[in-house]
């Protein structure tokens, strides 16, 4: 769960948080160039160029992806990544 004061920001492939002085990988890979597709927790998530996300509360953050042309979904605390709008690729 993001404490107060915290930014969440994309780096890459993957969405991440911060206070100002440390990063904490919420989901996906910053190190994947090319990125695909796959849910999952965190670091199992991949994604495809993330164009932009909307926190919505404290537990669900929408993340929108150019790549694989589709809605996603972060659940916290978990981290889980799933799907919202089809067709997300198989």
């Amino acid at each position: 769960m993001l404490k107060q004061g915290y930014i969440i920001y994309t780096d890459n492939n993957a969405i991440l948080s911060t206070d100002g002085i440390k990063s904490s990988l919420i989901a996906g890979n910053a190190s994947l160039e090319g990125g695909s597709y796959k849910n999952g927790a965190g670091s199992l998530a991949v994604f495809s160029g993330l164009k932009g996300f909307l926190q919505l509360s404290k537990r669900e953050i929408i993340v929108v992806e150019f790549g694989n042309s589709c809605y996603r979904m972060i659940g916290r605390p978990m981290n889980m990544v799933s799907d919202i709008t089809k067709p997300c690729p198989a």
